[in-house]
């Protein structure tokens, strides 16, 4: 699907203003951990939900997104002015299991069975 592919992690200031709530790794771990993806060619800091920047800094030619944030009016803004400047817009399924609500969810099912 790309050539280059840059990935956006979210800074810990980011998280706690998206979520009210910090991550369970730091910023520091999560970046390590993509960048050890061997199809990952740049991790770059998400500060914001602004894509339209980001298309201005990165450019480009595709965005792929969590299916889950199809239908955040951040996200129909964006795909609908992307898509002017022929920008392609994807979105993924997301896993279940790759969710921090459930990981956390399980960590506390684990620990309260002991």
């Amino acid at each position: 699907m790309c050539e280059y592919l840059i990935v956006g992690v979210g800074t810990d200031d980011f998280m706690i203003r998206r979520k009210n709530r910090t991550s369970i790794l730091s910023y520091e771990q999560r970046v390590e951990i993509v960048k050890a993806i061997r199809y990952v060619d740049e991790v770059v800091p998400e500060n914001d939900l602004d894509k339209i920047a980001a298309y201005y800094k990165y450019g480009f030619d595709v965005m792929i997104a969590g299916e889950d944030h199809r239908m955040e009016s951040v996200y129909i803004d964006a795909e609908r002015e992307l898509k002017k400047m022929g920008v392609a817009v994807v979105y993924i399924e997301r896993k279940k299991q790759c969710s921090s609500t459930y990981i956390r969810n399980r960590i506390i099912e684990m620990y309260s069975k002991l």
